[in-house]
């Protein structure tokens, strides 16, 4: 109930919640919500203007665009979600190694981490997509390859300062082995924070995806997904703009619900950091 109290108070939350969870019920329930197939290809309606048939009327191929919108979101929400979950795993787990034991171990991995910093993201996965070859599991390794760095960072910092806390004293004192402490203790504490900059981060990863797709190195045609559909539908900006403009406006929108999210969820978690910020 208090949770429910706090979601309801925090208005960022509460609005964020609300898209976050119409995109996953619009991703589950696409086969019901849709009378096309996002695949179908009549090229005798192809470029047809929004109307009472199509919604959002129809791309360069006669698919219609609102069925592909739809069904695009399970591609771009999933695959983001998933490569955001990958990364907070591994950093959580790799930067609690480092901050708890510290010495040679630590700066073995931070100094990797360091190294990998030095590479912008973006510039290595596409790199990295090049040298594999455009596909779904080619676009996960690259946007996995460099995300779960920053998290290690973060979550090292947050061990430092955890582990110096009487209750860890005293699960040593009473015996537990560095894994139980580590799993136990230290993780759930570092979780938090770290889950606030995870949901922020899943607007910038949708965003990464669509990048990739765009650039012909992510998804794949004919599969519907939003950076894919922008691309596709460059070509006629100027004389067809709905082409463009309605995975435009899906990719916005989603990237806003997540940020609201966040947002909303630092403020809950983390109250001291509003403060900060506002000083």
């Amino acid at each position: 109930m208090q949770i429910l109290e706090a979601i309801r108070e925090n208005k960022l939350l509460l609005s964020g919640s609300i898209l976050i969870l119409v995109f996953i019920a619009l991703a589950v329930l696409a086969p019901f919500i849709t009378l096309y197939d996002p695949n179908d290809v009549k090229v005798e309606i192809r470029l047809l203007p929004p109307g009472e048939q199509h919604l959002m009327g129809t791309d360069g191929f006669g698919r219609d665009i609102f069925s592909r919108i739809i069904y695009g979101t399970r591609y771009s929400l999933f695959l983001a979600l998933a490569v955001v979950s990958v990364n907070l795993l591994l950093g959580l787990m790799i930067g609690s190694i480092a901050g708890y034991f510290g010495g040679m171990i630590d700066e073995l991995i931070m100094r990797t981490v360091d190294v990998l910093l030095a590479f912008p993201n973006i510039i290595l996965a596409l790199c990295i997509v090049g040298v594999l070859g455009p596909s779904i599991p080619n676009l996960l390794v690259a946007l996995v390859a460099l995300g779960w760095v920053g998290y290690t960072r973060i979550s090292r910092g947050l061990v430092l300062s955890i582990k110096e806390q009487g209750f860890i004293g005293a699960a040593k004192a009473l015996g537990g082995s560095n894994m139980y402490i580590i799993v136990r203790h230290i993780i759930p504490n570092a979780f938090p924070s770290l889950l606030v900059l995870a949901t922020l981060h899943v607007g910038h990863t949708i965003l990464s995806i669509a990048a990739l797709s765009f650039l012909g190195l992510g998804v794949q045609a004919p599969t519907p997904e939003w950076g894919a559909m922008l691309s596709e539908g460059k070509q006629f900006i100027f004389t067809y703009p709905h082409v463009m403009i309605f995975p435009g406006v899906a990719i916005t929108f989603s990237v806003l619900s997540f940020n609201l999210f966040g947002e909303g969820l630092r403020d809950i978690l983390d109250p001291r950091a509003r403060e900060v910020l506002n000083v």
